[in-house]
């Protein structure tokens, strides 16, 4: 039998060590080809990275394949294997030149896993790549909603990496961190910043035209909330031309309209969306609020399918039936208290379900006017003495209707209530 010698027997097994993960390493890049990256070849990776590890336990390249492995998992979202395998290397290869790449790819799968905390303590230790791993850090205060945090680091970020990458993703998301605080001024300030730089697709190449779209419906948002619907729908109309037929897009544009009371033309563009239960409801919102018509408000409202608005439609088609159904009976009943019952429960529904105060107001003085011998006048005069305090903020007013409940409704249980806010009015009046 022919021996090999030592020497050509060592290169020929660290050659077969190596292919097991050259092969590994092959797997994964081809599995990064694809979007979303293809499980079935990661799957084929980690099968080999797990042959390597199992079979040649002393060889060089284990610390290489565990963090292949943890890569494979993240990829997979498996966040707890990828952990373990970035442990396992961090814990038995703690000098390895994978350990510092490790604690990043061990603070995103932290990240993932929704252990934000855990993810920063092991990011600051990272001594490498610190632009990635504060960029990371941002992210976890973004993701667990701690805006104040967000906002602070990711202003010194700015500071320290002027030449980064991320920086466009930085001041997107301090744009919207200053969203969620109502800071928008400053959040249309960030978001127009982040539109002076150019995206990354996943594919390496610039993805501009969808991710610039995005940031400009949130300047468009922003604007919204700041009260300048004129500039947000101009942009809105721009965006046209990027993303034709957009469903979230027309649906703001419609809402512009709709704030600089162009009802038909915020009608016109809701009309044109197709098949959209959100675009039937907010016609409905149109006719029901801005006082158009009720029964065309119910009729869109009857039309709205699916889970997430359909419920509140049928709440809202529901109140307007009851509504229509208490006008008629405020004609025709011919008994009078049960008209007045009647009135009163349609103040009562202007109020507490269409919130339309001017029209509750209106409907209780009918109640007092028309019925003052009924049991609903006092109540009428005392709701309308408690919406003058605490929705109008008028306690003037308010203080003239409480007395005037006490005068007309003297020996009844609100007179009593009425006594008492009186008293205390005069009283928050004097202290001032």
């Amino acid at each position: 039998m022919k021996r090999w010698p030592l020497f050509l027997l060592f290169i020929i097994s660290g050659c077969a060590y190596y292919n097991t993960f050259y092969n590994a390493k092959r797997y994964y890049k081809n599995a990064m080809q694809d979007t979303p990256p293809n499980k079935e070849k990661l799957d084929k990776s980690i099968q080999r990275c797990e042959k390597l590890i199992t079979y040649h336990p002393k060889c060089k390249w284990v610390p290489d394949a565990l963090f292949l492995m943890g890569k494979c998992f993240l990829e997979k979202g498996e966040y707890g294997h990828a952990v373990r395998k970035f442990e396992e290397l961090r814990a038995y290869y703690p000098e390895h030149r994978l350990a510092d790449k490790s604690r990043l790819e061990l603070g995103k799968a932290y990240i993932k896993e929704g252990d934000y905390s855990e993810a920063r303590c092991i990011l600051e230790e990272v001594e490498e790549d610190k632009e990635e791993a504060t960029k990371l850090v941002i992210s976890s205060y973004f993701l667990s909603k701690d805006y104040e945090n967000t906002v602070e680091f990711g202003k010194v970020f700015l500071d320290n990496f002027p030449k980064s990458n991320f920086r466009r993703e930085i001041f997107t998301i301090i744009g919207i961190s200053y969203d969620s605080l109502k800071f928008f001024d400053l959040a249309l300030e960030n978001y127009k910043e982040a539109l002076k730089f150019k995206t990354q697709s996943t594919s390496g190449k610039p993805d501009c035209r969808q991710a610039s779209f995005e940031l400009s419906m949130s300047i468009g948002n922003a604007l919204l909330s700041l009260g300048k619907p004129e500039e947000a729908l101009q942009g809105f109309i721009a965006l046209r031309g990027i993303a034709e037929n957009n469903e979230d897009l027309e649906l703001k544009i419609a809402l512009c309209y709709r704030t600089l009371g162009m009802f038909e033309k915020a009608i016109e563009t809701l009309e044109a969306i197709e098949n959209s239960p959100t675009a039937l409801y907010e016609l409905g919102v149109i006719y029901e609020e801005d006082s158009l018509n009720l029964e065309k408000a119910r009729e869109y409202y009857q039309k709205v399918k699916g889970p997430e608005i359909a419920q509140d439609a049928l709440f809202r088609a529901s109140r307007i039936g009851k509504l229509t159904s208490y006008r008629e009976k405020v004609q025709d009943t011919t008994r009078v208290e049960a008209l007045a019952k009647t009135q009163f429960l349609l103040a009562e529904l202007y109020f507490l379900e269409f919130k339309k105060i001017d029209e509750a107001l209106k409907e209780y003085e009918i109640v007092i006017q028309n019925f003052p011998q009924s049991e609903y006048a006092p109540k009428s005069a005392y709701s309308i003495a408690w919406i003058l305090e605490y929705e109008k903020k008028d306690e003037i007013k308010a203080l003239e209707a409480y007395e005037k409940v006490v005068n007309d409704f003297p020996d009844t249980q609100y007179a009593e209530s009425a006594g008492k806010a009186i008293l205390r009015l005069k009283n928050e009046s004097n202290k001032e």
